[in-house]
Order: C-alpha cells, then sequence, then structure tokens
C-alpha cells in the first residue's frame, strides 16, 4: 500500500525527521510533559518530528509492534533479512529465524510518548534483535552488536514512515498447549461432521495403532462443559457469607440479591457463568466472590489458590486492585499471597500495597518466578495470581535452565495443576483459543468461574468463522454457554446509567428484570444561554438547539437530517458535537443529580464543576465514532477550540467503540457522519451491528445525543442477518425516542455559513 494512503488510515505515520542535539532536548521536554514523566536524554530513544498528517495517529504510549522504514522503499519490511544483510553481516537474537525484516524486530520500536501538539513522537526501539559482522570470531569471544543504521544498511534519521507489524503471538502458544490437551477419548464423543468439514477432514477416526491421551482437566472443561457445571464444590457458605456480608455493608457495597445469588452459586459449582451486562456490579461481584473463597479456605484450614484472568490487565485490574483492602477487612491476621504478572514492555500501574508485580519471560526463569512455580505446585497456604493468558504461558514454560525444553515437554509444561479456581473476567472478549492457554492451568477438581455479556463486542479475529461453528471458536463465555450449555446467572440491577437508558439497552436482548438503581439520574448543568455568549467562539454558529440537544430532562436525544454526500468525514457532526463540548466544558457538575447511594439515599449534589485539564475529558464526554477519519476531524476541532487542555486527554475521549468498552462517561455523544447510501450499503454490516450500538448506548451514565442522516436510518440491508441486527439503531431513532420536530442547525465552511435542517428526536 502507498505510504500516503497508510498514513491516511491513521495505522502508520510520516517520520519527516530525526531529532538531535538541542532540537533533541526541546522535543524531549515537550513529550516529557505530554508523557507526564521524565523521558530520559541518552540514546535509548529516538525522537522523530510528526508530518503534519499523521498526528492523529491511532496509537498510544505503551503500544508495541511497530517497525520503521524508508518512504520511499514501500517494500522493505517484507524482504528477506538475509539479503538485506549478507554478506558481511548476520542476524542474531530473537529474530535470527525470521523470513521478513518486519518479523525479526530489526527495525523494531514501540512508542515511548507522542505530542500531537508539536508534532513530536518518541520511539523506544527493539533490542532483542541485532547483526554481527559475518568475519567476527565464531565461538568463546563476545561478538560486538549491530544496529542496522550501525551496520550501514539502511539510513533511518529522515524521510521515514512508522508502520504497525502484525506478530502472532498465540498461535505457537496455542498448538504447544493443544499438544499438552492431546486427544483424550471425550473428545471424539463431541466430535461432528460440521467440525471435521470445516478442518478438511473427510472423517474423523484414530489410527489404530494410537491410543486416546489421558484426560487432563482442560479436556473436561472444553467437551464436558455441562456435567462440570452440575458438578458441586464442598465449601460451608452459610458459615462464611455472614463474615463477608457484614464488612460489605459496613463498607456500604453489600450485594444486591441477583449478586448473592451469583456468589452462592458459583462458588458452590465447578463451572458457572455470571452474566453482568454494562454498570451490573460485576467486578465487585467477583472481588466478593473471591474473597469468599478465600475465607472459606481459611475456616476450613486449607491451601488454596486462585487465578484471575482476563485478555487485557484493565479488566484484571477491575478486579485485582481492590482485592487488598477487602481482604484486610475481611480477613485483617491472615497472609494472602496476591501476585500481578506482568511483561517487560508496558509499565505497570501504581499497586496498592498488598500486590507484588512478577515479571516473566518464557526462556529462563528468575529466583522469585522459579519460587512461585514451586508455591502454586505444592501450597501450603492462600495464594490469587492475576495474568492475561501469554502470561501465564510463560510462566507454565519457564524452566531455572537457560536451554529450553524441547517442544513435547514445553507442551506438557503447558498443563501445569497449579489452581483451584480459575475465575476469568470479561470472559465475552476472550476467544476460546486464547481461553485454552488459561484452562490448562487448573488442578484435576478444579472450578471455573467465567464473567461476561455476549452481547458485548466479542474478540477480534482476522477472519470469519466457519459457518454453524462461530460458538466454537468465537468467545470462551459463549462456549461454555452454548456448547457447553451452562445457563448464566444475571446480574439485573444496573448502578450506571438512568432508567431511560437501560430502558433502552434492555432492547438489545438482555433479561426483562434489568433495572436501573438510581433510575432518575440526570446532568448536574445549569440552564444553559438563550442568546450567543460573549465568549463564543468565531468558528462555531451559535444555535439555541444546541441547549434543545443537551437537555438534561431528556436523556435519550437524536438529530436526523438529510444528507446523502458525506463520506466517512462529515464537518457539520463534527462541528455540532464540539459546540455542544464547548457548552458543557466548565459547567458541566461533577456529582450528577438523583443518583442513590446503596442505602437508596440520594447523593448530595453540589456546584463542583469537572477540571477542565483532567476530569471533564475522562469522565464527563466520550464520543464515539465508526470511522477513523471522522474520529481524527473531531479531535483536530477540540484540539484548536482548547489548546490549553491536555491534548492527548482530549484524543483519548474520542474514539471507536472498541476502545469505549468497559468504559463510562455522563454524556455520549455518537457520530454516524456517513450518507451516501453507495458507502452505507457498502459498510451496513458494520454500521448496524446491534453489539457495537449497544456498547456504544450502554457507555452513557446520564445523557446519550445520536447524530445520523436520514438515509442511513432509511437504508435496508439486503442481508437478512444485518437487517436484523440494525433495528437496534433504528428503533432507538424511530420509536424509542419520541418525536419533537423540525429543528435547524448551521455550521461554518470555507464557503460561509451552511444551514442543515433536521429533525430532533428525544426521551
Amino acid at each position: 500500500m502507498p505510504a500516503h494512503e497508510r498514513e491516511a488510515r491513521f495505522k502508520s505515520a510520516y517520520l519527516p525527521l530525526r531529532l538531535e542535539g538541542q532540537e533533541r532536548a526541546i522535543a524531549l521536554t515537550r513529550l516529557s510533559a505530554t508523557a507526564g514523566k521524565a523521558l530520559p536524554a541518552g540514546p535509548g530513544l529516538l525522537v522523530y518530528t510528526l508530518g503534519d498528517d499523521s498526528r492523529d495517529l491511532n496509537v498510544r504510549p505503551g503500544d508495541i509492534g511497530f517497525a520503521l522504514a524508508p518512504r520511499n522503499r514501500p517494500d522493505f519490511l517484507v524482504q528477506w533479512p538475509f539479503l538485506v544483510c549478507l554478506p558481511d553481516y548476520k542476524v542474531e537474537g530473537m529474530g535470527a529465524m525470521a523470513k521478513t525484516i518486519a518479523d525479526s524486530g530489526l527495525t523494531g520500536v514501540s512508542i515511548e510518548a507522542i505530542d500531537r501538539q508539536h508534532g513530536y513522537i518518541a520511539l523506544k526501539p527493539d533490542t532483542a534483535t541485532y547483526l554481527t559482522r559475518a568475519d567476527d570470531p565464531e565461538k568463546g569471544k563476545a561478538r560486538t552488536p549491530y544496529t542496522i543504521e550501525e551496520a550501514e544498511l539502511i539510513d533511518l534519521s529522515s524521510d521515514v514512515m512508522l508502520d504497525p507489524v502484525e506478530k502472532d503471538y498465540l498461535a505457537s502458544k496455542v498448538e504447544l498447549t493443544l499438544k499438552g490437551i492431546g486427544y483424550p477419548e471425550l473428545a471424539e464423543t463431541h466430535y461432528n461432521e460440521t467440525i471435521a468439514t470445516a478442518l478438511g477432514l473427510p472423517q474423523v477416526t484414530l489410527p489404530d495403532n494410537k491410543s486416546y491421551d489421558p484426560l487432563v482437566p482442560a479436556a473436561h472443561f472444553l467437551w464436558n462443559g455441562s456435567a462440570l457445571a452440575t458438578s458441586t464444590v464442598s465449601r460451608d457458605l452459610p458459615v462464611t457469607r455472614p463474615v463477608v456480608e457484614q464488612v460489605l455493608q459496613t463498607q456500604q457495597r453489600n450485594l444486591n440479591p441477583w449478586q448473592w445469588n451469583a456468589w452462592e452459586t458459583a462458588l458452590s459449582s465447578r463451572l458457572s457463568l455470571i452474566w453482568g451486562p454494562p454498570g451490573t456490579g460485576k467486578s465487585q461481584t467477583l472481588r466478593a466472590l473471591i474473597a469468599g473463597a478465600l475465607l472459606n479456605a481459611h475456616q476450613r484450614g486449607v491451601p488454596l489458590r486462585i487465578l484471575i484472568s482476563a485478555n487485557g490487565y484493565s479488566a484484571i485490574d477491575n478486579v485485582l486492585l481492590g482485592l487488598p483492602a477487602l481482604l484486610k477487612a475481611i480477613m485483617p491476621t491472615v497472609p494472602v499471597s496476591l501476585i500481578r504478572l506482568q511483561g517487560q514492555t508496558k509499565e505497570a500501574p501504581e499497586l496498592p500495597t498488598g500486590i507484588q508485580p512478577m515479571t516473566v519471560v518464557s526462556t529462563q526463569a528468575p529466583l522469585e518466578i522459579q519460587q512461585l512455580q514451586t508455591e502454586l505446585s505444592a501450597p501450603i497456604g492462600l495464594t490469587v495470581v492475576s495474568g492475561v493468558p501469554h502470561q501465564l504461558h510463560n510462566l507454565s514454560v519457564a524452566t531455572k535452565n537457560k536451554t529450553a525444553p524441547d517442544r513435547k515437554k514445553r507442551g506438557e509444561l503447558t498443563q501445569r495443576q497449579w489452581f483451584d479456581l480459575v475465575v476469568i473476567d470479561e470472559a465475552s472478549q476472550m476467544d476460546v483459543a486464547s481461553a485454552t492457554l488459561v484452562l490448562s492451568k487448573a488442578v484435576e477438581d478444579g472450578a471455573y468461574i467465567l464473567a461476561g455479556d455476549d452481547l458485548q463486542l466479542p474478540p477480534i479475529h482476522q477472519a470469519d468463522a466457519p459457518k454453524l461453528l462461530e460458538q466454537h471458536v468465537g468467545s470462551v463465555f459463549e462456549y461454555a454457554k452454548y456448547v457447553g450449555h451452562v445457563q448464566p446467572l444475571p446480574l439485573n440491577i444496573n448502578y450506571r446509567s438512568n432508567k431511560t437508558l437501560v430502558d433502552f439497552v434492555r432492547t438489545a436482548g438482555y433479561n426483562a428484570k434489568l433495572t436501573a438503581f438510581s433510575k432518575n439520574l440526570r446532568l448536574n448543568l445549569p440552564p444553559l444561554p438563550d442568546t450567543s455568549p460573549a465568549n463564543w467562539p468565531d468558528e462555531l454558529v451559535w444555535s439555541a438547539g444546541w441547549a434543545k440537544l443537551l437537555d438534561p430532562e431528556f436523556p435519550a436525544t437524536a438529530f436526523v437530517y438529510d444528507d446523502d454526500t458525506a463520506g466517512q468525514v462529515n464537518d457539520f457532526e463534527a462541528d455540532a458535537i464540539v459546540a455542544m463540548v464547548w457548552l458543557l466544558r466548565g459547567r458541566l457538575r461533577r456529582q450528577l443529580l438523583h443518583e442513590l447511594n446503596p442505602d437508596e439515599t440520594e447523593k448530595v449534589a453540589t456546584n463542583h464543576v469537572y477540571n477542565i485539564q483532567a476530569e471533564f475529558w475522562e469522565k464527563a464526554i466520550g464520543i464515539v465514532t465508526p470511522h477513523r477519519a471522522q474520529m481524527s476531524r473531531i479531535v483536530t476541532r477540540l484540539q484548536q477550540l482548547f489548546p490549553l487542555d491536555d491534548q492527548e486527554k482530549i484524543r483519548a475521549a474520542v474514539d471507536t467503540v472498541e476502545r469505549f468498552q468497559g468504559q463510562e462517561r455522563d454524556v455520549i455523544f455518537a457520530s454516524f457522519g456517513i450518507g451516501d447510501p453507495d458507502l452505507i450499503r457498502s459498510e451496513d454490516e458494520f454500521l448496524y451491528n446491534l453489539r457495537r450500538f449497544n456498547v456504544l448506548a450502554s457507555r452513557a451514565r446520564a445523557k446519550l445525543i445520536v447524530l445520523a442522516t436520514q438515509s442511513l436510518i432509511d437504508h435496508l440491508p439486503n442481508d437478512a442477518l444485518v437487517l436484523e441486527e440494525s433495528r437496534l439503531l433504528k428503533r432507538f431513532i424511530e420509536s424509542f425516542c419520541l418525536p419533537v420536530g423540525p429543528l435547524d442547525l448551521s455550521h461554518k465552511t470555507n464557503d460561509g455559513v451552511i444551514n442543515q435542517p433536521g429533525y430532533m428526536y428525544r426521551r
């Protein structure tokens, strides 16, 4: 793909110049201010200028998986490293056997910091792969490492592209794990013709000379889920629950009846699903559940090992970081070992006292990792380990020796019988393949608790699943629900949103009993001006209609207008959102109106407004749009209008649905933008995705504002499934919200003020 097209997709960036000397020092100062920490001034960072059209690059500090390449050599990253390096140099290190420059890591970098306002980016080079001179001594002597630039094989000082590199970190781990799980007889009894066809197998039979593999714990989960769900775990919960409940009541965090039902059922069964729609207190329930399991083990005088996993650390930390305080209140004198596994790339958050971070790699294990492996293999106390699937795999195969064991032995090492209870949060976002890296760490009679919401966005796959097998390779939550036939335990009280918004998201397919806790939750927003304020920005057109759309008394609002030419960038919607954000900034107050305490008394509403430097962009507003081009346009408008606000926080407030999953805001703006019927037709499966709109709507606490063209609402997809999925967006506009009447809005272009008539709906 040409460089300018890669750049236009906001996944790649053009880097005109690498800075040195005084220019580099100035840039580092500004990058440090953006990053909120002092960046090292030494040679460990590469500092470049960002091209003007690359400032909205869709990255965040800490992101990995990028490589540098000359702009005028689009084929550089797919070259075979040896052809580039021969005859004078050899590739050494982690990427020694790679087939491309991209895979080798010779020009690999990670994002250290980015200053979009001034146009700087700091990159951390990957040093795991390096070059040595072919004529260096081969044995017994140290060989001098060179970077690809030091070897003068390439010049990356100017006119450079920063490109994402797709690396497969999963397949080899899953392959080893599946070899460890093997092919027990139980697997064959669950095989069917659809699976065989998808795998290209004419029939499924075991060779005469091969015996079945023995059953390992993960095999029970994969092929006997319904039996696990009906198997019980012996715990004296009537003794444990009163202690946990008393502490939760003291902390005003007591569970509701739905949560207590999930707590008791999950702690009594070997396999449970907790269905937690947005805002229903799933993380709080899991913390109480883990604390109950630990307390019960202490009461019975037995050791207990618990594993907490999820696809990402944010989900893990939602559960883990609150555990030390809860356990201290419940078991003040009982030691509990809390471990957070982490990799070497991303910086860990500040951890509460009581949680020990451990860095784990899949090669030689450091002493503390060896000690943890020993403690898990021969438990004597209470231990909680948390980690993403990749790190759990690394923990299982790491050994004390420098030389890695052979593949057969490593396959066996993946089946570590370490954990009595496996808890997977956001299990609806973890695919079955990744889940095998977690499930394979359970003991023979272990228990599993999966929490998630299969009406939110599923795991991202690079290919469509085979027909009729979507639930076999999709999320592990759906696998257990549909393949294992496990009935989920619902959490049916939403603590995030008001009744209007909960009533709407319930139509996405949630339990009819799902209700809002703070039913009358509203924006705490003083009356907005009737006429143009004295400091109203010149680049925006004033309209009394902005206040009508923002009216706190109507939590659900939509503005629909005619525009059958708008593409992925829509200037009118960008300006409309910026105008409403301008009115909220400095006016919207922190405490929402009519929010209830756990005892159902109303929280005191104050006049304290959101801090405009941080809180406003992090908690008050969220702007969701399906296209990165529209995202970039809105970000640019906001940053131009508010140059003194934290530019990175502004950018983080505008994103796609995928990035907003798991977050919440007082107000959510949805900018669909697109109006061209041909473009809508080509993207209708993406635009109308029911789960995507459900995630969008369920982020809002008190207000949801949707901007959409009439052609988007009127479009009828040809595909029956897409047509069915489109019902949620259409229902929001056409039946859930009530018609109010015509509304004229305007925005400025280079040609002057453009009037944009439309129709307002609200509820």
